[in-house]
């Protein structure tokens, strides 16, 4: 079906301005979408300061396979990068 979206990435600015100050070890976490859109959720987060969460990135995606997985890691680096 080509009016399918397959991936779909974002961030916010107040998420790439933190990049600077979360601990280096990025957890990444997805749960399943039932109903109408299906697909799944992906979500990046990095600790900070006295071990609170801070959310980086969301992404969905049509499943867990190893090109949709670089193209979540992939365009989490380049968020990030624009910092570090």
């Amino acid at each position: 079906n080509k009016d399918k979206t397959h991936h779909l990435f974002w961030t916010f600015k107040v998420c790439i301005d933190g990049c600077t100050y979360y601990k280096f070890i990025i957890q990444v976490d997805g749960t399943f979408l039932y109903g109408r859109y299906g697909g799944t959720l992906l979500v990046a987060v990095a600790r900070y300061g006295d071990n609170h969460i801070f959310l980086i990135v969301f992404a969905f995606i049509e499943g867990e396979t190893t090109n949709v997985l670089y193209f979540f890691l992939k365009n989490q680096k380049k968020a990030c990068h624009i910092i570090r």
